[in-house]
């Protein structure tokens, strides 16, 4: 392999059309890029999404001869980018809610078995992050909950069902995201934890998963002063990477650096310049999700680095021989997409449903509301997306939609801009109330909200849209609270279940509040 061929094989790149366009052309055909990251905006169908994978992997036969990871965040739940006509999946807090047996598992397999129908072999999942600050912005729910011992263990059958299909599992953000205040899209965070703590809590599902075959792992942004005093994040670090990760956990997988256009890296040290420092690092694949001149710009700092002395071409051997390594072991010369039966299909969107149905968690009643007598008006936002990572979600409208089923009114309003005398208006004493939240700690005018719907009626009805932490708010007063961890048409329809008496409640809270 020529230099130019061995760098492209070292880079992970998106694009911006539901087909092959002069982005990814110019990419794979001048520069020899070697691997692909899809988003919604690449996704239409089963079928589109299926030719769209098809041409890429002829483009790169034809160019590189060597078959591309084709790569997508297709976590489940509020971070998912499958077709809209594929199972739609609940995301791991919905799933450690349920306590179903096996279910990571179960799901990982399902997921595994209809990516691959589509010609996707890499999902950037599982989320092996523990979400132990409730005010974290960007990962929540997107977390199978606060107990390492329960991220490692759901996150460890998630790994298990998609590698069993042929899929490559990434366990993500190491050395952990889940106690942050900030979001690394936005910022760069820091986690100022001591080496013990970080290895009980933060490393040690990276450590179960690692032990038990994890064959992919994705960096974080972030800071960790006490692995790495010269103020690099884990993505730019030799001591993370390299020393820890490497040297001590014994991974002998890929490392795959986290989006390099996330400003946490492009703010502070510049994408093209991070591109050549990951290298250094440890990092065998570097994700530039977006921009087409940053990812020539990437790819030419690393060649000049090279030609430069500044870095080895035998450290690019080094990294290019482990992502061929791993090309070969998933044997991705011979996956063609294959389309599942309705038999198959049906068993995913049942089993599927019994999760969701599972996760609903009745966090108190003791109003004993639920199931649901008469109700007055149910109040709610509708679903958009909180971050970055969400992408596009459907604008689903729980208010409108509860009310109805039950025959009563319904208020929207907006998180950003909430008038609290055109909601209020209509309630009167001791009326029953359902009032869908998001982000309600983060947010002080929908606390001011509640607040005053509180001074004219106890009898509340809280469900939490998004993450559990809603339900912590004023427990003393609102007496009735509900759990359903994703704003999806799925968890509604199993929510609705439970409000009407239909199912009952099983959820377990899978996070302290």
């Amino acid at each position: 392999m020529t230099l130019k061929e061995k760098i492209g094989q070292l880079f992970i790149v998106g694009f911006h059309s539901l087909e092959i366009d002069n982005q990814i052309e110019t990419l794979i055909k001048e520069y020899n890029v070697g691997n692909v990251i899809l988003f919604q905006r690449n996704v239409d169908s089963i079928e589109s999404l299926s030719k769209l994978t098809d041409s890429i992997q002829k483009l790169m036969i034809e160019n590189n001869k060597i078959p591309a990871f084709i790569s997508m965040d297709q976590e489940g739940g509020m971070v998912s980018r499958m077709p809209s006509d594929a199972t739609v999946f609940p995301g791991n807090m919905a799933v450690a809610a349920s306590r179903v047996n096996g279910v990571s598992d179960k799901l990982g397999s399902f997921t595994g078995r209809e990516l691959l129908s589509c010609g996707v072999n890499m999902n950037l999942a599982p989320v092996l992050d523990v979400n132990n600050n409730m005010k974290n912005p960007v990962i929540g729910v997107r977390s199978y909950g606060d107990d390492p011992e329960v991220v490692a263990r759901l996150g460890k059958g998630q790994v298990r069902g998609l590698k069993g299909e042929g899929v490559v599992a990434v366990g993500k953000h190491f050395p952990g995201h889940g106690d942050t205040g900030k979001d690394s899209h936005i910022d760069l965070p820091m986690v100022p934890h001591t080496i013990e703590r970080l290895d009980r809590i933060e490393l040690l599902p990276f450590k179960k998963c690692i032990e038990d075959g994890l064959d992919a792992i994705m960096t974080s942004h972030i800071l960790f002063p006490t692995l790495e005093e010269e103020n690099f994040p884990a993505t730019l670090s030799k001591k993370i990477l390299t020393e820890l990760l490497r040297e001590k956990l014994g991974f002998k997988g890929l490392i795959l650096s986290d989006c390099m256009e996330m400003k946490a890296i492009s703010d502070f040290y510049g994408t093209e310049k991070a591109a050549v420092m990951s290298i250094e690092s440890g990092v065998n694949l570097i994700c530039i999700s977006h921009t087409l001149k940053k990812q020539v710009g990437a790819m030419e700092a690393v060649y000049e680095a090279v030609k430069s002395g500044i870095l080895k071409e035998e450290l690019i051997d080094e990294r290019v021989s482990k992502v061929l390594e791993f090309k070969e072991k998933y044997n991705l010369n011979s996956k063609k997409t294959k389309e599942l039966s309705e038999k198959e299909l049906k068993e995913h969107s049942d089993y599927t449903r019994m999760v969701s149905e599972n996760s609903i968690t009745v966090v108190r009643d003791k109003n004993e509301l639920i199931p649901l007598k008469k109700v007055s008006c149910v109040i709610s936002p509708i679903a958009r997306p909180f971050t970055i990572a969400e992408d596009k979600i459907v604008e689903i409208n729980f208010a409108k939609d509860l009310a109805r089923l039950i025959n009563c009114d319904y208020i929207n309003y907006d998180l950003n801009n909430i008038n609290y005398d055109e909601i209020l208006s209509n309630i009167r004493d001791n009326d029953t109330v359902v009032i869908g939240t998001m982000n309600l700690l983060s947010n002080n005018d929908l606390q001011i909200l509640l607040d005053k719907l509180l001074s004219i009626t106890k009898n509340v009805i809280l469900v939490a849209l998004r993450a559990p932490y809603d339900c912590s708010y004023n427990k003393e007063e609102i007496g009735s609270a509900v759990a359903i961890y994703e704003y999806t048409q799925l968890a509604l329809d199993s929510l609705y279940k439970i409000l009407l008496g239909e199912v009952i409640p099983k959820g377990v809270l899978p996070v302290e509040i």
